[in-house]
């Protein structure tokens, strides 16, 4: 079923940007499959993704130390995801435990 737009985001969820910061010390193929296994997880949950953005290397505003390693460059991701509030807050907490996201 197709819904019009104005219905869309009330049936399915609201729009969201989701920010992942990414460990800058790991490969490009591990950075590469952890934005596929975030848009997967959105995906299979119903979601929509709208765009992905790929911000880059960027050097942080003051470093800061995830799992022992401290970091002065990071790597963002823009999700632009429709989802519904529950479906984020679950699938928030899960990006969470994946020690290559070092905020989000």
């Amino acid at each position: 079923t197709v819904f019009p737009a104005m219905f869309r985001s009330a049936v399915l969820g609201m729009r969201y940007d989701v920010t992942c910061v990414i460990s800058s010390k790991i490969p490009t193929p591990q950075v590469q499959d952890c934005v596929k296994r975030l848009a997967t997880r959105f995906l299979g949950n119903n979601g929509i993704i709208y765009d992905v953005y790929n911000r880059g290397n960027i050097t942080l505003a003051y470093p800061f130390h995830r799992n022992g390693v401290k970091h002065d460059t990071a790597r963002f991701f823009v999700l632009d995801v429709e989802a519904n509030p529950q479906m984020l807050n679950s699938l928030t907490n899960d990006i969470s435990l994946d020690e290559r996201i070092i905020r989000r």
